[in-house]
């Protein structure tokens, strides 16, 4: 015989318990899912940009060595090639150069002295991404 002065938790109040803290379990796993696939497509994406921004660096060599738009385009393995691609934290990046067409930039089209170069960059992360970096190279005189 139960006293009514006995107290405790009935079965239905810990079947409720436990529901909800099982739905708090499965919410917060769910958003710590969510949270590290966007911190990595970040992460790669920071990478796809310093591999740009390297490119750039790398191509500014010829730029110093007295190269205009004509002669740029002939430079073995640079314009118009894609780069050998670089692994980065287990990801293949691909690395694409090219000078952007004269009809896309009609403001420097009859300049020699400026080189509009583009820089693409595509990795595979839950789908194809890519990032393009655009660029204008100007020779001194």
């Amino acid at each position: 015989m139960i006293r009514s002065s006995e107290q405790g938790f009935s079965t239905i109040e810990i079947i409720i318990s436990v529901f909800l803290i099982g739905l708090i379990v499965v919410a917060v796993m769910l958003f710590s899912g969510t949270s590290l696939k966007t911190s990595t497509a970040n992460r790669l994406k920071n990478n796809a940009v310093r591999l740009a921004q390297q490119t750039i660096e790398n191509l500014k060599q010829y730029d110093q060595q007295g190269f205009n738009r004509n002669t740029f385009r002939t430079i073995p393995g640079v314009i118009g090639n894609q780069i050998p691609s670089p692994v980065v934290d287990g990801v293949i990046y691909n690395v694409n150069t090219q000078i952007i067409p004269d009809n896309l930039n009609p403001d420097i089209a009859n300049n020699n002295n400026y080189i509009p170069i583009r820089v693409t960059v595509s990795w595979n992360y839950l789908g194809r991404n890519q990032i393009t970096v655009d660029t204008c190279m100007i020779q001194w005189q």
